[in-house]
């Protein structure tokens, strides 16, 4: 007698979708595998103390989705060839039906023959029938097509209704979203279907596919329904879309939450958004340095870390229930089309300087009319470089007193008169602090009048003379 594997399906939902067949034999064989202990029938299999085994491992030591099934499949046929001798039969059960978006069991299908292994199936409900109920559509009408999000076809169909799945977290969303976009418009109506058939927490979430993964809401009984492109409506054609490529921040925001985890990097763990300001800052000076360099390979890997500690604030502040990278992006978009009118709404401006003075008549109102009001500082932050601060002291001068930085004929004479200060001191009493203080103030004053950033020049001039440096000293 051959040995075999019995392979049911325990539904979509709750314990009562299972078939009375299937029921039966969770009752009446010995050996039972779960594909996963992650569904809703599992607990009102363990309040009736029906005893059984999981897969779940395979999911930790695995590197991607296809070892996992290629792991379980060879398991479950290596388990049912030792215990063939006893005629015992495994019963392997899976969420859903058997035999729809099952890869296990079809790779068990595949190779069973091959290895002297019998295969029954159990016919059960499949997930998709509570999604037709959620929907209220019938598949037979106007054609259906269901498609795994992780291995999209080449070609959509766009004019029949589709339903992906597999839509198990925020960074399937954004790929999926991706790859439909190349095709739908921006504003095709999508649904997310979660948990269809699960009394309590069936949920339906309609929405523009642009804003597919704005939302935490994917798990493991998450699908995508996509009807069909409406008639008359075009595709995005190539030329529409080349150039205007997304790159989420989803593949980033990833490496940070199990970076973050329990079992992530003990490093990251402590760190905190006060210890993170030093490398912020670090960051900041190295992409300047390769802008002066002109080196536009050191800047693409500079800005990327740049990028990174973005990413770990908002992630800190998503542990924290705070923001996440997300609130970052959407406010910082919705400020740039705000602050923008003259390119997203109606009004007209002629050159640059109009559009620094709109942009600043805006920010004052912002602050005017905004509950920020309130928490805008009045005075300045002791952490910041001296240059730098100069710099922000004048802004804050002319918000508090409407005082505007010196014109540059003036700031120069500035200069001049204490540099001739410093000359007396010299030959005298000594220069002191403070008249060194007033003399590199003067300074940023006429750098901010010429329009120049005191900091980035004298950066520049530093890294420029170190640059001769370490050359001379190769040379040598």
């Amino acid at each position: 007698m051959k040995p075999k594997i019995i392979v049911a399906g325990l539904g979509p939902a709750d314990l009562g979708q299972i078939t009375l067949e299937t029921w039966e034999a969770l009752q009446t064989h010995r050996r039972i595998v779960l594909r996963t202990e992650v569904h809703p029938s599992v607990q009102a299999l363990k309040a009736r103390h029906i005893a059984f085994e999981t897969c779940d491992a395979f999911y930790e030591t695995c590197e991607d989705f296809q070892q996992v099934y290629e792991a379980i499949a060879a398991h479950l046929l290596e388990q049912t060839k030792a215990a063939g001798h006893e005629g015992e039969e495994l019963l392997y059960c899976v969420p859903g039906h058997p035999m729809v978006a099952e890869e296990t069991v079809q790779r068990l299908l595949q190779e069973a023959p091959r290895q002297g292994v019998q295969i029954e199936i159990l016919s059960a409900m499949s997930f998709l029938d509570p999604v037709f109920t959620a929907l209220g559509i019938d598949p037979a009408r106007d054609g259906f097509a269901v498609l795994d999000a992780l291995r999209l076809p080449e070609t959509l169909p766009l004019q029949c209704r589709c339903l992906y799945t597999q839509v198990y977290s925020r960074l399937v969303a954004s790929d999926l979203k991706l790859s439909l976009l190349e095709t739908y418009p921006p504003d095709q109506p999508v649904t997310v279907v979660f948990h269809a058939g699960e009394p309590g927490k069936e949920k339906l979430m309609q929405l523009p596919l642009a804003e597919l993964d704005f939302e935490e809401i994917f798990d493991h009984l998450t699908s995508v329904y996509v009807p069909a492109l409406k008639e008359g409506a075009e595709p995005a054609a190539p030329e529409e879309t080349k150039g205007t490529s997304q790159y989420p921040l989803d593949p980033l925001v990833h490496v940070f939450e199990h970076l973050l985890a329990p079992d992530g990097c003990p490093w990251d763990r402590e760190q905190t958004h006060a210890s993170l300001k030093q490398y912020l800052l670090e960051e900041t000076y190295e992409v300047m340095e390769a802008i002066d360099l002109g080196d536009m390979a050191l800047l693409q890997e500079e800005l990327g870390d740049v990028l990174m500690q973005v990413v770990f604030h908002g992630a800190l502040a998503q542990d924290r229930g705070d923001f996440d990278c997300n609130d970052i992006i959407r406010d910082v978009t919705e400020k740039l089309i705000r602050r923008h009118p003259h390119v997203f709404g109606e009004v007209h401006v002629d050159h640059a300087r109009q559009v620094s003075v709109l942009w600043e008549q805006i920010k004052s109102e912002e602050k005017k009319n905004g509950p920020q009001q309130d928490k805008a500082p009045q005075n300045l932050y002791g952490g910041l470089p001296a240059l730098l601060m100069a710099s922000e002291y004048l802004k804050l001068k002319k918000k508090l007193t409407g005082e505007k930085t010196p014109a540059a004929v003036a700031a120069a004479e500035q200069v001049d008169m204490l540099w001739q200060k410093l000359q007396v001191k010299r030959q005298g009493e000594g220069i002191q602090e403070e008249d060194l203080g007033d003399f590199l103030f003067a300074s940023a004053v006429l750098g901010k009048a010429c329009h120049l950033s005191p900091e980035t020049a004298l950066i520049r001039t530093i890294q420029k003379m170190n640059r001769d440096l370490v050359k001379n000293e190769a040379y040598l």
